[in-house]
């Protein structure tokens, strides 16, 4: 059963990781097409806590490190900004849910903006967080201790290029200006291809994925010298 939750939980998170980059080209992708992405990804968010119940039963249990604290921040403020996505997303719907007639466009507007942008940085930075399981992964795939560590190393070397394809990406997008609502606008290149688009969010999400797995990799080696001094 602890074998199926978990091929369950990846199959899941890799859903939403994927669906990602889907959501945030919507001006490229269409918005039908957006509207049903969105209720794909609600869907999977909650099957995501479904199946993992057990840290709603823990909330307000055991101790909470440094760790755990900003673990804990991160995924709650996802809780908010996937309750406000969804919500948002049905006021302004042109399609699935047009027959509601709801008000409020211009603020549902402004929070929808502000919730993908953060949604894309805290859902990214929080699969960094859990970024040992991705690892694993790869490990499982090694046959060799040689090849193991050529096959490491190779890995890293990959990720940190994409990483920095992230940063460039970042910059050039200007996506900072969107997260603090410096604009309201989103500039659309529609002569770019949506392929491109897509990859452009993609290496952005991996950004803060990588700074997720470092920022954990930081804060667990300075619990372990705390103990060993």
């Amino acid at each position: 059963m602890d074998l199926l939750n978990k091929k369950l939980r990846i199959a899941v998170d890799s859903g939403m990781v994927l669906l990602l980059p889907l959501l945030m080209a919507y001006s490229l992708v269409g918005e039908t097409a957006h509207e049903y992405l969105g209720i794909g990804m609600s869907l999977l968010f909650v099957a995501h806590h479904i199946l993992n119940v057990a840290w709603w039963k823990h909330l307000l249990r055991g101790k909470y490190t440094p760790l755990r604290i900003l673990g804990t921040a991160i995924d709650l403020a996802l809780v908010v900004i996937m309750l406000a996505l969804p919500i948002s997303g049905m006021i302004l719907s042109r399609y699935v849910f047009r027959f509601l007639h709801l008000g409020g466009a211009a603020t549902a507007r402004t929070v929808h903006l502000l919730a993908s942008y953060w949604g894309l940085v805290l859902m990214s930075f929080h699969a960094g967080m859990h970024g040992n399981r991705i690892m694993e992964v790869f490990r499982k795939i090694t046959t060799t201790q040689q090849t193991s560590k050529i096959r490491t190393w190779s890995l890293r070397m990959i990720i940190v290029l994409l990483a920095i394809c992230g940063l460039y990406t970042f910059i050039k997008n200007k996506i900072g200006l969107y997260l603090f609502l410096k604009t309201q606008f989103v500039f659309v290149d529609f002569s770019q291809l949506v392929v491109w688009s897509l990859i452009d969010y993609l290496f952005v999400s991996i950004l803060f994925i990588v700074l997720g797995y470092v920022c954990t990799y930081l804060i667990r080696l300075k619990h372990i010298h705390k103990y060993d001094h």
